[in-house]
């Protein structure tokens, strides 16, 4: 196959682009101009071009020759609400035009659990439908979808990951840090879903390789469900020399605080992504599974977060990772592609 891929150096960017020299595809790799490759920059055969999502005129170029794309370019934390609208709808828009104007065969757009909104406890998502995205993050991700199928229709398909790790993360490095604190906020009933990022590009793949319409969107996860206070045990038991003191929170204390953060958001642009944070460790869950993407595709994913952990860490001790240096997380329900 011959492709693009737009927010190539992100870490799911960097994991697909692997994948597909690997395999031997041609792959044509999106950067913005001036921005780091990622490594990129020394994987064989893989061409990067220059341009943006806001640029229809770059995107042109782009795309020609190209007759597969994945677009995972996007804004997942923003100082400004208007950021995500810019970046996650008009920038999809303008790659969507281009991709159907150059009469693309196959295109797999990047969505977001986000984009359905929180689960019931005990139901996480399994189908589409209902959707009731919590904050500006999630209603940019549903529009884009529509703007992916009102261009495309079945040649797209849009994947909504739950919570991508492995190892190349730096989202990873800050969670284990968390981790290894004194003091741990934790929301122990909270309901995650996870996926390896090596099963999300084997995914990505399926899905361009489908013949038929395929629009979806699919969930993809690795099928199991866990709690925030499950998830940490796992981390501490790997990583910590000595427990946290966790400090649950109440729902009464994130109610309070969601207003107040959002109030300085929208007073001075500071403070959205912890807004955003807040509002979703407040809500019930967010737990999906992959049901619709095995019975389409043969998706079986081969990681669980349960056994893939230990191995993950140990990418990140071995490499002198859990120190120095800092990068936010994501928020929860959010795939960081850029």
């Amino acid at each position: 196959m011959r492709m693009l891929v737009t927010g190539a150096n992100g870490f799911i960017g960097r994991a697909l682009c692997r994948r597909l020299v690997a395999e031997g595809h041609g792959v044509r790799a999106l950067l913005r101009p001036g921005s780091d490759p990622g490594g990129l920059d020394t994987l064989p055969a893989l061409e990067i071009v220059y341009g943006d999502v806001l640029s229809r005129e770059s995107l042109v170029p782009a795309v020609l020759g190209a007759p597969h794309v994945v677009h995972l370019a996007a804004a997942t934390a923003a100082g400004r609400d208007g950021t995500y609208a810019r970046i996650n709808v008009e920038g999809t828009r303008n790659v969507v035009d281009a991709a159907a104007a150059a009469g693309v065969e196959r295109f797999v757009f990047m969505s977001s659990l986000a984009a359905q909104g929180p689960s019931t406890p005990g139901q996480a998502h399994a189908r589409p439908g209902g959707e009731q995205p919590m904050d500006s993050y999630g209603r940019s991700k549903l529009e884009a979808e529509a703007i992916v199928q009102g261009g495309l229709g079945p040649r797209a398909t849009v994947l909504r990951p739950a919570i991508a790790y492995g190892p190349d993360s730096a989202d990873v490095v800050q969670v284990i840090r968390w981790v290894r604190s004194r003091v741990l906020p934790i929301v122990p009933s909270l309901e995650l879903s996870f996926v390896h990022v090596d099963d999300l590009v084997s995914l990505t793949l399926l899905a361009l390789g489908a013949e038929g319409p395929a629009f979806g969107p699919y969930f993809v996860s690795d099928g199991e469900v866990q709690t925030m206070e499950r998830v940490v045990d796992r981390l501490e038991g790997l990583i910590s020399e000595r427990p946290a003191l966790r400090l649950p929170l109440p729902p009464k204390l994130l109610s309070w605080l969601e207003p107040v953060s959002q109030r300085i958001s929208d007073s001075a642009g500071l403070g959205a992504s912890v807004s955003r944070l807040i509002a979703q460790v407040r809500a019930s869950g967010w737990a999906c599974l992959p049901d619709e993407a095995r019975d389409r595709f043969g998706f079986v994913p081969r990681h669980t977060f349960g056994s893939a952990l230990p191995e993950v860490v140990t990418w990140y001790r071995e490499r002198g990772l859990f120190d120095g240096g800092h990068r936010s997380a994501p928020a929860v329900g959010q795939t960081k592609s850029t």
